[in-house]
């Protein structure tokens, strides 16, 4: 069951970007390479926190590896990551529950930004696992070795059965 998850996370995930004229505050960010003691929105010491952290390393990691600049951790995306984390516990896809595009998670908290992508993913162990699966597809490997984004930050929900969902934002100011 567990393997039937992540082959209908990867296969039906899919990555939107959308492009919104504005800027976001750089006192918020915090840079990549940072511990988790650093990074204020990941001090919970939480799993989810863990995990969370786990994937955006290796995010970074990945990038590192393919000559690319470190994202920059941005907390205001992370308060967006975890809220979409939560509703793709119940409707697994790029639209909201409420009907809307996943970019108003940012747009109702008033962050402003010139593009976003995301990439959305459940039932991986822990955060390491959920990014290889994003670079099994095309699409989610473009975003994560994407140029066109320098900010990141990974949401996790664990739900009431242990399953971890997975969203990382990605966005350019």
């Amino acid at each position: 069951m567990k393997n039937i998850k992540k082959i209908f996370a990867v296969l039906l995930s899919v990555v939107i970007s959308v492009g919104v004229l504005s800027t976001i505050p750089a006192a918020t960010t915090y840079a990549a390479n940072k511990t988790e003691s650093k990074i204020p929105s990941l001090q919970t010491g939480d799993n989810k926190a863990t995990l969370a952290l786990e994937a955006f390393n290796a995010i970074n990691t990945r990038r590192a590896k393919k000559g690319l600049s470190s994202y920059v951790w941005s907390d205001e995306l992370a308060t967006a990551a975890n809220k979409r984390a939560e509703e793709i516990s119940k409707s697994f896809s790029h639209t909201r529950p409420d009907g809307r595009s996943f970019e108003s998670v940012l747009t109702d908290s008033k962050v402003i930004f010139l593009s976003l992508g995301e990439n959305i993913g459940y039932g991986f162990e822990d955060g390491n696992a959920m990014v290889k699966g994003w670079l099994t597809s095309g699409l989610h490997r473009e975003l994560i070795d994407s140029k066109d984004y320098k900010y990141c930050a990974v949401g996790v929900y664990i739900d009431d059965e242990g399953t971890a969902y997975y969203t990382a934002e990605f966005m350019y100011k």
